[in-house]
């Protein structure tokens, strides 16, 4: 992320396989994750904190540190209109087994 008018770097979200960018609709949150034909690993950062979001295992409440959210196969995703829900889904054709929706609360 870096300043428009200096285009000095403000925040650094480091390296990994990812080619999405979703910005919550309020600008406070954005996900970085790698669709399609990448292996659906998601970042999610707080723009006003500058720092990345910690995530936990929805069933265990383990944290799951530099692993992050994954969502495998996804063909849809996005973000809520109040900003605070983030969407993904796995429907057909991409797959005909293992489909769902995974529901992301920040």
């Amino acid at each position: 992320l870096h300043n428009g008018m200096t285009a000095e770097p403000t925040f650094l979200f480091g390296n990994a396989h990812r080619n999405t960018i979703k910005w919550a609709h309020h600008g406070r949150f954005v996900t970085i994750g790698g669709f399609g034909n990448l292996a659906g690993g998601m970042d999610f950062y707080d723009r006003n904190k500058l720092k990345k979001i910690p995530q936990f295992d929805p069933a265990s409440g383990v944290d799951l540190g530099a692993n992050g959210n994954t969502a495998s196969c996804a063909v849809g995703h996005g973000w809520s209109p109040s900003s605070r829900y983030f969407m993904v889904s796995t429907t057909t054709p991409r797959m005909n087994v293992d489909n769902g929706v995974r529901l992301y609360k920040y």
